[in-house]
């Protein structure tokens, strides 16, 4: 018998959960410390692989992850860190998605949202405190932020569970195309 990851089981359990109308939610406290530890987690791992590498060093990292995942190598090194520096320009499109454009447009308002919200500053303030500490230097808050970290994420999928449960019409309504276009996207390997 293949064992399950028991992190998808929580995901799969708020899903089952919130398909069947029950009552089971994460209070909103709860939801938002666990958000912010797996952020500010992911901001130090990120940090912590900054802090072991040559800053001269990551443009060729980053080109030779970009040729890796194109070839479908599987691979994991560094991964953490290109997570915190992606997060702002996908936010920045994001938010460009759902307002759109036009002339209008206060982007100094959308900076500030983009680099100033909650998010954003959890994985930076994670990023520059792993960086600055080093592997050495947050050994004593790893029990918190790495040992629990699979644990943390299992709640968070819970919750994230719950909330899909909510939207199961939407997979409904547009499953069938969603489906296609994977399919297609399989096929232009």
């Amino acid at each position: 018998m293949n064992a399950t990851d028991p992190v998808i089981c929580f995901f799969l359990f708020g899903l089952i959960a919130g398909a069947l109308k029950s009552e089971l939610r994460l209070p909103s406290q709860v939801y938002d410390f666990v958000s912010m530890l797996l952020l500010l987690t992911i901001g130090l791992k990120g940090g912590i692989e900054l802090a072991n590498q040559p800053f001269n060093t990551l443009l060729p990292q980053i080109v030779a992850v970009a040729y890796i995942n194109s070839h479908g190598i599987a691979f994991e090194e560094h991964m953490a860190l290109f997570v915190v520096l992606l997060e702002i320009p996908a936010i920045l499109i994001g938010i460009v998605l759902a307002k759109g454009l036009s002339r209008h447009t206060q982007w100094s308002n959308v900076a500030h949202e983009v680099l100033l919200g909650k998010g954003v500053m959890f994985l930076i303030g994670g990023l520059v405190i792993g960086w600055r500490s080093g592997p050495s230097g947050v050994e004593s808050i790893s029990p918190l932020f790495f040992d629990l970290f699979k644990g943390i994420l299992a709640l968070f999928l819970l919750e994230m569970g719950l909330i899909a449960a909510t939207r199961l019409d939407s997979l409904k309504r547009y499953g069938l195309f969603l489906f296609a276009f994977r399919r297609a996207g399989l096929h232009d390997n």
